[in-house]
């Protein structure tokens, strides 16, 4: 990804990536700090959607949502 998608004014860290829109992952795992959104402190790991059937219509709300990276979460 293009290192611009992830400049904010907020975090001076490099070791944490603030997201800042809804992506799809399709391919590989990410590792993302959800506690902005969820209050838990643990890390949650996201699966991408490389595995699913082609034909499979993907739910995002319920079946599918951890394949969802949410907007204002922290890339580990």
């Amino acid at each position: 990804m293009p290192s611009q998608i992830f400049k904010t004014q907020a975090m001076k860290v490099d070791s944490y990536k603030c997201l800042p829109c809804d992506f799809l992952l399709l391919t590989g795992n990410c590792v993302v700090n959800e506690s902005i959104l969820t209050g838990e402190s643990v890390p949650q790991i996201k699966d991408s959607i490389e595995k699913l059937p082609d034909d499979t219509i993907i739910d995002i709300k319920i079946a599918h949502k951890n394949t969802i990276l949410y907007c204002g979460t922290e890339v580990i």
